[in-house]
């Protein structure tokens, strides 16, 4: 998740995933029916709500077509699409967050990485820390 010693990249693919995946579910197709004091409410304008829905059922469709290896069972969409969303769009806030630090922080006193992670950039790592904590 975090670690003091690790590369920046590997850190923003760890902690800040998992603060963009629970950030996320506060617009996922649940968090999205509550208001700011938790009451049941649809806040969304008519529009944004259908448009909204398009793209969960989209969600849905994309996750129903996997199939575990292991066990060799289709997924089921419905049951996964809050994760799904929320797994989207804490990856995309961590990265983005990770490249705009990037792009405006001297990285060379970040610390360095045992030899055989020398052959990957720093956006491989963050994918690599990434696919280690989803």
């Amino acid at each position: 998740m975090y670690y003091e010693s690790a590369p920046i990249a590997m850190n923003f693919a760890g902690i800040g995933f998992i603060i963009g995946h629970e950030i996320t579910h506060g617009f996922d197709h649940r968090g999205s029916t509550f208001d700011e004091k938790g009451k049941m409410l649809n806040w969304w304008k008519n529009e944004t709500r259908e448009k909204f829905e398009e793209r969960v059922e989209c969600f849905k469709q994309q996750y129903s077509q996997y199939t575990e290896p292991v066990t060799g069972k289709k997924l089921n969409g419905s049951l996964t699409v809050g994760d799904d969303i929320a797994d989207n769009g804490g990856l995309k806030q961590a990265y983005t967050a990770y490249k705009i630090y990037a792009a405006t922080t001297d990285q060379s006193m970040d610390l360095k990485l045992p030899s055989k992670m020398y052959r990957f950039t720093k956006d491989q790592l963050f994918f690599i820390s990434y696919a280690n904590v989803s």
